[in-house]
């Protein structure tokens, strides 16, 4: 789920937010799997048009992957700039 906003007529505001749970199982017998996992990510952007066909943005993005088998769990934020030029 997520949304777009356009703020003071030229900051484009945009975040959204997802849950997974996964399952796995063995493919072999005698292969132990039994694993799930749950994650949560969420994700937020702001962007401006400086001039005609350059834009910059800020952005964070974080996730959260919890399983219950020690090993598979993962905690990762990216946090950043972005400039563009299109032409």
């Amino acid at each position: 789920m997520g949304f777009r906003q356009r703020v003071l007529g030229r900051i484009n505001l945009s975040g959204r937010y997802g849950e997974q749970e996964t399952g796995y199982s063995a493919t072999q017998a005698r292969v132990e799997a039994g694993r799930k996992d749950r994650s949560h990510t969420y994700g937020l952007r702001a962007e401006i048009t400086l001039r005609r066909r350059v834009r910059a943005a800020v952005f964070h993005q974080s996730t959260d992957n919890a399983s219950n088998r020690e090993g598979f769990a993962v905690r990762s934020n990216q946090t950043g700039t972005e400039i563009s030029y299109r032409y």
